[in-house]
C-alpha cells in the first residue's frame, strides 16, 4: 500500500507533469516543434522519484507517456506517432524514465 508520501510525490511529479507541457504549448510559437522536445519531462519524473521512490517516478513516467500521447493527437502537435523515429523517441523516453527512477531509489 502507497504511503501518504508516496502519494504526494506522485501528485508533485503529475503536477510537475502539467506544468511542462503547459510552458511547451506555450513556448510553441516561437520554438516551433523541437526534436528534443522529450527533454523536459524528464524534470517531474526526477522530481517524484527522488521524493517518492520507485512508485511516484513510475507512476510519474506513466502519466507523462499517456500526456504526449493524447498531445500528439491534437492538431499541430510536436510528436507524430506514424513516424517511426517518434515512436523510437516515445520508447527511449520511456526507457530513460525508468531508469533514472531506478537509480534514484537507490540512492534515496
Amino acid at each position: 500500500m502507497p504511503t501518504r508520501s508516496q502519494w504526494t510525490a506522485l501528485a508533485a511529479g503529475v503536477f510537475a507533469t502539467v506544468l511542462v507541457l503547459c510552458l511547451r504549448i506555450a513556448l510553441d510559437r516561437w520554438l516551433g516543434a523541437a526534436p528534443h522536445f522529450l527533454l523536459p519531462f524528464t524534470i517531474p519524473v526526477l522530481l517524484a522519484a527522488w521524493l517518492g521512490g520507485a512508485l511516484a517516478g513510475t507512476g510519474t513516467v506513466v502519466f507523462a507517456t499517456l500526456l504526449l500521447v493524447l498531445q500528439a493527437k491534437s492538431a499541430g502537435a510536436g510528436l507524430d506517432l506514424a513516424s517511426h523515429g517518434d515512436q523510437v523517441r516515445l520508447g527511449l523516453y520511456v526507457a530513460i524514465g525508468l531508469f533514472m527512477t531506478g537509480a534514484l531509489t537507490q540512492l534515496r
